[in-house]
């Protein structure tokens, strides 16, 4: 399946600073990601996925519904990254995004 994160050119992150990447601060990710090596992504989204999804099963009850809102909204984070504004962090950003799809 081709995603369209698949799509987006990109740079790839080297072994030895995909291990520094691990350490890295969530601005840092962002800003690597919105220079183009979005490999860097997935770091990201892996530190808040449980949080999300913790967040996101009393109000859906169904693993298959939590699992398409939590897609939905990683496919709108990256897409929006370019407007995430440092004023929150990272993971309000991103529950916000889920709560919203959920809605919609």
């Amino acid at each position: 399946m081709i995603t369209q994160i698949d799509r987006l050119p990109h740079q790839p992150v080297s072994p030895g600073k995909r291990e520094g990447l691990n350490n890295a601060s969530d601005a840092d990710l962002i800003k690597t990601v919105l220079a183009g090596q979005v490999e860097a992504f997935p770091l990201l989204m892996g530190r808040y996925e449980t949080m999300v999804r913790k967040m996101l099963w009393p109000k859906l009850r169904d693993e298959s519904r939590v699992d398409g809102v939590f897609q939905s909204a990683v496919l709108k984070c990256f897409v929006k990254l370019d407007r995430f504004r440092f004023e929150s962090s990272f993971g309000t950003w991103l529950t916000q995004v889920a709560i919203r799809r959920k809605s919609a």
